[in-house]
């Protein structure tokens, strides 16, 4: 009924769409699917699809956390056992007088005699007396730095401190080179635990004017503040190295951010790739090797009658009763990755005809013989085949046809 090499050609071809029935996606063949779904049958979903859909809901692998450093323990502040700490006295501010501000020599000789007052008092014990004979020759000429630093040596025997740093600050403005205001606020600073306030001013205080009376406590106030200072020092390198941890952690989570919003910006851009050529259609340069088995023979069955009607007398110089038989697999590339073939293949209209055209039903192949699409495409495909072909058996004693000048698609009705 139908010659064996078509019959072999188009067992090929259905071995091949068994093999890979994604094939059937393509829009060359969209023909086919619509037969197949005609007669009830279903065409199997892409599997490149469902790797997609299934790629595209898993999550995206979430980087492990970094493992928190955990906080190094605070070095404890040193806690020194001082019976000599004085309980602190309300702080003071005692204003600095005015640099214009003039005095008389009456006054300053007055306020001379007033200071003479407050020593011997203080001497004596009269710590309350000699406060108010400070004050009183303060008030009359509070430009002599001596008068704040006596004051302030007063406070002290009274364990005034606040009040001894207060006056010694006022001292040090009036006169930067005044020794004992150094010495006397050194001390105020040792009794209220600040080490290293009272170190400053105890090493100023003897550079000025060394005495060693004050010598054995400046040793004392400078060791414990150098041991303070230490203890800071290593706090500060401590948290200058846990921030330089923290921008390199910080650091290296950015670059993270950014190297997965690449491979996802990769990713996205492969699927887009794929999902383009995927859905350019069509098999790229053709079927694989042409069509199977280069459709020895033509089209099985020649399309009985070649293509429906057996396109009589072949297309322009053969190719009667259907395709040349053996056609290479290079043509067949040609035919399929050739633009206006694959746009025709594609058309609604054309893809409508030709199931009709297939059916080998003559009426709906004189229906479809006048539609100027079909008859472009046929005329197409008789000037890429070039004249190739040769006369079927049943007209083998007939002359063969003269090449036409002009190809003009006839359709025949007559079925092998």
């Amino acid at each position: 009924m139908f010659p064996k090499d078509k019959v072999d050609a188009l067992e090929q071809f259905v071995s091949i769409l068994q093999k890979n029935p994604e094939l059937l996606h393509s829009d060359q063949l969209g023909f086919l699917r619509d037969w197949i779904e005609s007669l009830g049958g279903t065409i199997p979903p892409k599997k490149s699809q469902e790797k997609k859909e299934t790629k595209s809901k898993e999550p995206e692998p979430q980087p492990e956390p970094e493992p928190e450093d955990e906080p190094e323990p605070e070095e404890p502040e040193e806690i020194f056992e001082d019976p000599d700490l004085w309980h602190p006295d309300p702080e003071v501010v005692v204003q600095k007088p005015d640099s214009s501000l003039v005095i008389s020599e009456e006054n300053e000789a007055k306020a001379m005699e007033l200071k003479i007052e407050a020593t011997n008092l203080q001497n004596e014990g009269d710590l309350d007396g000699a406060i108010k004979k400070y004050n009183e020759s303060i008030e009359i000429n509070p430009t002599i730095a001596m008068l704040y630093a006596n004051r302030a040596s007063c406070y002290m025997q009274m364990k005034k401190a606040n009040a001894a740093i207060a006056d010694c600050t006022v001292g040090i403005q009036l006169n930067p080179n005044s020794a004992k205001a150094y010495k006397v606020r050194g001390k105020a600073y040792r009794h209220l635990g600040k080490w290293e306030e009272a170190a400053i001013d105890l090493r100023k205080g003897q550079q000025i004017d060394f005495d060693d009376s004050t010598a054995e406590l400046h040793k004392l106030v400078e060791e414990r503040a150098k041991k303070i200072f230490e203890r800071k020092r290593r706090q500060e390198i401590k948290s200058r190295e846990k921030a330089e941890k923290d921008k390199e952690k910080e650091l290296k989570k950015r670059q993270e951010e950014l190297r997965r919003q690449r491979e996802k910006e990769l990713r996205e851009q492969e699927e887009e790739e794929a999902k383009a050529k995927s859905g350019a259609g069509g098999f790229p340069g053709g079927f694989p090797g042409g069509m199977p088995g280069g459709f020895p023979g033509g089209m099985p069955g020649g399309m009985p009658g070649g293509m429906p009607g057996g396109f009589p007398g072949g297309m322009p110089g053969g190719m009667p009763g259907g395709m040349p038989g053996g056609v290479s697999s290079e043509f067949m590339s040609k035919l399929f990755s050739d633009p206006e073939v694959l746009a025709a293949m594609q058309d609604p209209e054309i893809k409508a005809l030709l199931p009709q055209l297939m059916s080998g039903d003559p009426v709906a192949i004189e229906k479809c013989k006048s539609h100027p699409k079909l008859a472009k495409l046929m005329a197409k495909f008789g000037n890429m085949f070039g004249g190739a072909g040769t006369p079927p058996s049943n007209t083998s004693s007939k002359p063969a046809p003269k090449p036409a000048t002009s190809y003009k698609p006839t359709f025949s009705t007559d079925v092998d």
